[in-house]
């Protein structure tokens, strides 16, 4: 018997048992790697299609969608109506689901 705590099989190698939760482990290493590279570009993508979005469009979406402003504030700190905040939005919500849905046919 080895000084390590693994069991083994009669030949000395780990147990299949052991054997499979190991490679079980690095598939999901692995796969946790390739999300977090796919987050991360989505991320990307997302990130520089706000960018691309007309300035009255993008200012509405950042205040409300990313800074957490609700309608009035944004509205006040743009100084525009919140109706104007609220179809800006729509816009700019539409624009991005086009934009994003044409990189995810590409």
């Amino acid at each position: 018997m080895s000084d390590t705590n693994t069991p083994e099989t009669p030949g000395g190698g780990m147990g299949d048992d052991m054997e499979e939760m190991f490679l079980d482990e690095a598939k999901k290493d692995h796969l946790a790697s390739q999300a977090e590279r796919a987050d991360a570009d989505d991320l990307a993508a997302l990130r520089h299609e706000i960018e691309r979005l007309p300035e009255r469009y993008r200012l509405a979406l950042v205040a409300v969608d990313l800074e957490g402003d609700d309608y009035a504030a944004a509205a006040a700190r743009l100084a525009v109506p919140v109706g104007t905040i609220r179809s800006r939005l729509s816009a700019a919500r539409e624009k991005l689901r086009e934009r994003l849905a044409r990189l995810d046919e590409a």
